[in-house]
């Protein structure tokens, strides 16, 4: 639990209200200290069978990841054109 010291960090930051931590062992491997559901299992059957749960999902719920994805693009589209526009800087982040 937690395989990187930024994503710790993450969780420390966003204080999430319940998350899952799948382990293969049988210790409470959690250094926040904040409520989590333990999962004591293989790790890589855990995956297979969520992916397995995930591809049966009515498409009428799969909308989302579209429109993430799209959102996603026009961002890093955005981004990209600002950072080619030429010199910038912090304060033009508060220009409207």
């Amino acid at each position: 639990m937690p395989v990187s010291k930024a994503f710790l960090q993450y969780l420390k930051e966003t204080r999430p209200e319940r998350y899952l931590v799948v382990d293969e062992g049988d210790g409470w491997l959690e250094p926040t200290h904040l409520p989590a559901t333990m999962i004591y299992c293989d790790p890589v059957s855990f995956c297979k069978d969520v992916l397995h749960l995930l591809l049966e999902v009515p498409d009428s719920c799969r909308g989302w990841g579209e429109r993430w994805r799209t959102v996603n693009l026009a961002s890093a589209r955005c981004i990209r054109r600002f950072l080619q526009s030429g010199f910038w800087f912090e304060g033009q982040a508060m220009d409207g």
